[in-house]
């Protein structure tokens, strides 16, 4: 029964473990060090399969061809596994570390190899005497692999947590470090019961340990991998909308910028066309523009667009739409006023520009706006007509005075 509960214990905490595994192979490309969260996975799933032949080993009693295919394989993923980890070690630290990257998995190759002859079938289970067969040392060989492997791997990563690394190589770090401990000392006892050094009726519960210490470990990677690939889809997600806010405004201004405009007043016109919707044009441009950059520099000139940009856009309502069409100026749609209600607005955005006082250094700077207003006809004119409009009505209040609003 003991046996029974022993296999069931493996098989619960392995299968786990490979659930686990499976889920940090797949982990985006994204993901700061990929390539390490997956190859935690790939030590994951091969410890994990060693889990799994061994509690097939312990349900089968060590009797029978599956049994002894079982331990095989068993021998098999287990030396993989470990030997996964100084690799792992080698991603984080960069170009230290190859020598045991290397070693490593061919020395798990060799004791891999050396698990599919016939001599290796004999062992303690049987009776057999391992010493007289001369294979003792190639189970003890195995402990010596797995304990080498990890136990460089829990040190140099031991050393990487002191020395002071960024957050995600920290916490990479100790998600490895941990396991890595646990390859140092498990391995070593069930080898050596296998190599017949003590026995080794609990040599398969002590296994069930390295699948379930890795189950934690596994799962830390997992909750800190999808931590970082959170915040990596948040920042991208945040980047995405800085692109498209940067692409429709106006970097100095906030407005919206001359293309946005355009394809804005395009939309305006057709929806006008069809419900009859009044709507107007306000084209302002700020009047002697060119005498506060010549005077007190080009970033005052920039203060004083900003200043205005912002007066504009609070005359405005929420349904308006307000551009930065070229230079020092700005222009305006208006939806659901006529001619008379939009004259209002823009004489109320020419005071409000007049009234301002920018603040630039010890000066005081102070600007007036000439507007041309044109409302919209039924059916209304072109995008283009009523630009053109609006511009030559802005050029006749420049020839009367500046800082007037001026219907055309």
């Amino acid at each position: 029964m003991s046996d029974l509960y022993t296999a069931m214990f493996l098989q619960a905490a392995s299968a786990a473990l490979a659930a686990a595994g499976l889920m940090l192979v797949l982990v985006p490309a994204t993901v700061p060090h990929s390539r390490v969260v997956r190859g935690a996975g790939l030590a994951a799933l091969l410890l994990a399969a060693g889990g799994l032949a061994r509690a097939t080993f312990a349900s089968l009693g060590g009797e029978g061809a599956a049994a002894s295919a079982a331990f095989r394989l068993g021998h098999v993923a287990w030396c993989a596994g470990a030997a996964v980890t100084p690799v792992l070690v080698r991603g984080l630290l960069g170009s230290r570390g190859l020598v045991p990257a290397v070693a490593a998995p061919i020395g798990a190759g060799l004791l891999a190899a050396f698990a599919w002859t016939p001599a290796f079938l004999a062992g303690p289970w049987d009776g057999t005497d391992l010493s007289g067969l001369g294979i003792r040392w190639a189970f003890i060989a195995t402990a010596a692999l797995t304990v080498a492997a990890s136990g460089y791997s829990a040190a140099r990563l031991s050393v990487l947590l002191v020395v002071g690394v960024d957050r995600t190589t920290r916490g990479l770090a100790l998600g490895i470090a941990l396991p890595s401990l646990a390859l140092c000392v498990v391995p070593a006892v069930v080898a050596g019961a296998d190599a017949g050094v003590f026995p080794g009726a609990r040599a398969d519960a002590i296994a069930g340990a390295v699948p379930l210490v890795w189950l934690l470990a596994a799962a830390a990677l997992l909750r800190h991998t999808l931590g970082r690939q959170e915040i990596l889809v948040r920042h991208m997600r945040q980047d995405l909308d800085n692109q498209a806010a940067s692409s429709i405004r106006d970097v100095l201004t906030g407005l919206f910028n001359r293309g946005y405009f355009a394809e804005a007043l395009r939309q305006t016109v057709e929806q006008a066309r069809r419900n009859v919707e009044p709507f107007a044009l306000c084209l302002i441009d700020l009047d002697d523009f060119k005498a506060i950059n010549d005077t007190h520099g080009h970033p005052a000139g920039d203060a004083v667009l900003r200043a205005a940009a912002h007066t504009v856009m609070r005359a405005c309502r929420p349904y308006d739409t307000a551009a930065r069409y070229g230079g020092e100026e700005f222009v305006v749609i208006l939806r659901g006023v006529d001619e008379k209600q939009s004259m209002m607005v823009a004489e109320r955005m020419r005071a409000a520009v007049e009234a301002q006082e920018v603040a630039f250094g010890k000066a005081r700077l102070r600007i007036t706006a000439t507007v041309g207003v044109v409302a919209a006809g039924v059916p209304p004119a072109p995008a283009d007509e009523m630009i053109r409009r609006a511009d030559e009505a802005m050029y006749q209040g420049k020839h009367q005075g500046k800082n007037r609003v001026r219907a055309g």
